[in-house]
C-alpha cells in the first residue's frame, strides 16, 4: 500500500476512535473533496433516483440571517426560537454549524415535551450510509434503545432518509412531542420515523448529558430556561 493510500485510512481510523458517533463527521474528511464530486455529478444511480423520486433540491442555500427554518415554521408556527448555536470543528476545520430550534416556553428537564429542531449546516461532504451507521453507534452506547430489534428496525430506516451531503446542503431533523421526527434537506421533505422512542434516541446524540460533544451541547442549550 502506498503512502499516499495509507494517509486517508490512517486518518479514517484515527477520528472514528477519537469520536465514535455521529458527530465525528471528520473521519470522512480526507475524502470530502471526492465526495463532494460524487454528489454533484450523481454518479450513484441509486442516490439520483432516490433524489428524483423524493424531490429533493441538490443546490445549497444557507438560511437568510437568523430565521427559523420553514418547514418548523410551517408545523409549528411563528412562535419559535433559536435556544443556541455552535460549531463543530476538527483539526482547525469547521465540519458543520449547528442551530437548536424550539418554543419560548421550553425548560432543559422538559426538553422533549415541546417541538424542537436541530438545523446543521454541513461545510465538508458526507456519505448518507455514515450518517446512519454513526448515528446507530451513537444511540446504541448511550443506551437509548430498549426494545428488541428496535436499533435495527431505526437503522433501516434512517438509510431511507439520509442522503449524502455536500458543503452548504442543510439538514433539518424536527421533534414533534409523541408523533416523531421528521426530516428536510435545504427546506424539502426528506422522510419521517413515526416513532416519539426514536426521535427522542436521535436528538439525544447531541442533548444527551453523556454526549460526546459536550461543549457544542453546551452551546445548543445556553438559551434554555432553567
Amino acid at each position: 500500500m502506498s503512502t499516499t493510500t495509507a494517509r486517508p485510512i490512517q486518518a479514517q481510523l484515527a477520528s472514528k476512535r477519537a469520536a465514535g458517533c455521529l458527530l465525528s463527521f471528520a473521519a470522512l474528511l480526507g475524502q470530502s473533496q471526492a465526495q463532494e464530486a460524487h454528489a454533484q455529478s450523481g454518479v450513484g444511480a441509486s442516490q439520483k433516483a432516490f433524489s428524483q423520486e423524493a424531490g429533493l433540491v441538490r443546490t445549497s442555500s444557507a438560511p437568510s440571517g437568523l430565521a427559523a427554518p420553514g418547514p418548523l415554521i410551517n408545523l409549528v408556527g411563528q412562535q419559535t426560537r433559536l435556544l443556541g448555536e455552535g460549531r463543530l470543528r476538527f483539526l482547525g476545520l469547521t465540519v458543520y454549524e449547528a442551530r437548536l430550534w424550539s418554543v419560548p416556553t421550553a425548560e432543559l428537564g422538559r426538553l422533549f415535551e415541546l417541538p424542537l429542531a436541530l438545523e446543521l449546516t454541513y461545510r465538508t461532504g458526507l456519505q448518507g450510509s455514515t450518517i446512519t451507521s454513526t448515528s446507530r453507534d451513537e444511540i446504541e452506547r448511550l443506551g437509548l434503545s430498549m426494545k428488541p430489534g428496535q436499533l435495527e428496525s431505526w437503522e433501516s430506516q434512517m438509510r431511507t432518509i439520509f442522503p449524502n451531503v455536500v458543503s452548504g446542503d442543510r439538514i433539518l431533523g424536527i421533534h414533534l412531542p409523541g408523533r416523531g421526527a421528521l426530516f428536510f434537506l435545504n427546506d424539502q421533505p426528506l422522510g419521517q420515523v413515526n416513532d416519539p422512542a426514536f426521535s427522542e434516541a436521535f436528538f439525544n446524540i447531541w442533548l444527551h448529558p453523556e454526549t460526546r460533544v459536550a461543549s457544542l451541547r453546551k452551546k445548543l442549550l445556553s438559551g434554555l430556561q432553567p
